[in-house]
C-alpha cells in the first residue's frame, strides 16, 4: 500500500500535492469496497448452493436412489446451482 500520509493541516491550504494523495486514498477504497462487495456475492452464492445441497439430502431421505432418481437429482442440482450463481432466485 505504503500511501503517503494525510495531514490534516494540509486540508486548509487545499494543495495539488494533497488532492492527489487524497484521489490515492479514494482509490484504495474503492477497490476494497468493491473486492468487499464480491466477496458478500461469493459468500452468499455458496450459502445458497449449500442450502440447495442440504434439500437434496432432506429430501433423498437417506435412502439410495433408483437409477433414474440420480439423473433427475444431478440436472435439477445443476439446473438450481446454475440459477444461485447467476443471481436468479
Amino acid at each position: 500500500m505504503g500511501h503517503p500520509p494525510l495531514e490534516f493541516s494540509d486540508c486548509y491550504s487545499d494543495s495539488p500535492d494533497f488532492r492527489d494523495r487524497l484521489k490515492c486514498y479514494e482509490n484504495e477504497l474503492e477497490k476494497t469496497n468493491r473486492f468487499l462487495k464480491d466477496v458478500i456475492k461469493d459468500g452468499n452464492n455458496v450459502i445458497n448452493t449449500i442450502k440447495v445441497l442440504g434439500l437434496y439430502e432432506l429430501e433423498r431421505g437417506g435412502r439410495d436412489l433408483a437409477d433414474g432418481e440420480v439423473l433427475f437429482w444431478k440436472i435439477s442440482l445443476s439446473h438450481r446451482i446454475c440459477q444461485v450463481l447467476s443471481g436468479d432466485p
